[in-house]
C-alpha cells in the first residue's frame, strides 16, 4: 500500500506541477495572444484615424475647387452687369449733358429774338423784325449765320 499511497503522490504531485506549467503556458500564451491582439488593434485604429483624416483633406479641397468654380461662374454675370450699367450710366450722362447743352443755345437763341419753325418739310430760323442776315463760313468749314439789327 506504500508503494500505492507512493504512486499516488507522484501521480499528485506531477499532476501538479503538469496543472502549473499547463496554466504557466497558456498564461504565457494567452498574454502572448492579448499583445498581438493590442497590436492589430492599435493599427487598425491607425489607419482608420488616417483613412478618416484623409477623406476629410480630400472633402475640404473639393470644397475649395466648388468655391472657386462657383466664384468663376457669378463673377462673369456680376462683371458684365456692372460694365452695362457702367455703360448706361454714361450714356445717360452723355445725353443729359447734351440736353442741357441744346437748351442753353435754345435760351440763347430766343434771347436774340431768333425762332425755329418749320415751313412745309424744310427747316427755317425767324429772325426778329428789323433783323439781317449775312452767310460766312467759320474757321472748321460750318457756315455760320451772322445777324445785324
Amino acid at each position: 500500500m506504500t508503494r500505492i499511497s507512493e504512486l499516488a503522490t507522484n501521480f499528485e504531485q506531477q499532476s501538479k506541477r503538469l496543472a502549473s506549467d499547463t496554466e504557466q503556458a497558456i498564461q504565457s500564451a494567452l498574454q502572448e495572444h492579448e499583445q498581438r491582439l493590442r497590436k492589430v488593434l492599435e493599427s487598425s485604429a491607425k489607419k482608420t484615424t488616417d483613412a478618416i483624416q484623409q477623406t476629410e483633406q480630400s472633402m475640404l479641397q473639393h470644397q475649395r475647387r466648388l468655391r472657386r468654380l462657383m466664384f468663376a461662374a457669378w463673377l462673369l454675370p456680376i462683371a458684365t452687369m456692372l460694365v452695362v450699367q457702367c455703360g448706361l450710366l454714361v450714356g445717360l450722362w452723355w445725353t443729359g449733358s447734351q440736353v442741357v447743352s441744346n437748351a442753353q443755345e435754345l435760351r440763347q437763341a430766343r434771347a436774340l429774338g431768333i425762332e425755329y419753325i418749320q415751313v412745309g418739310d424744310q427747316d427755317a430760323l425767324l429772325l426778329p423784325s428789323g433783323a439781317t442776315a449775312t452767310l460766312r463760313e467759320t474757321r472748321d468749314g460750318r457756315t455760320g449765320v451772322i445777324i445785324r439789327r
